[in-house]
């Protein structure tokens, strides 16, 4: 599996929806998320937004959902995964 890495997402995103947010944007994101979730997020914004094109604040904003929620949805399966296996 190839690594991902912020460059990258960051370019998906150019390369997809256009106008890049800010650098601490992404930044921000890889603080409390993985860079394979915020990837799923821009890649899910992208799709998005060719159905229904967005500001660029309410794209951030979008992204940021998917994020948060494909983290909790990751987080809630690691606990059933752990107390299942006890």
């Amino acid at each position: 599996m190839q690594q991902v890495t912020l460059e990258a997402i960051m370019d998906i995103w150019s390369r997809t929806i256009g106008d890049t947010p800010i650098r601490q944007q992404f930044e921000f994101w890889a603080l409390n998320n993985s860079l394979q979730v915020i990837k799923e997020g821009v890649v899910a914004t992208a799709k998005r937004n060719l159905i229904s094109p967005m500001s660029q604040t309410d794209r951030v904003r979008y992204c940021s959902g998917v994020i948060g929620i494909r983290t909790a949805r990751e987080a809630a399966y690691a606990r059933n995964r752990a107390s299942r296996d006890r």
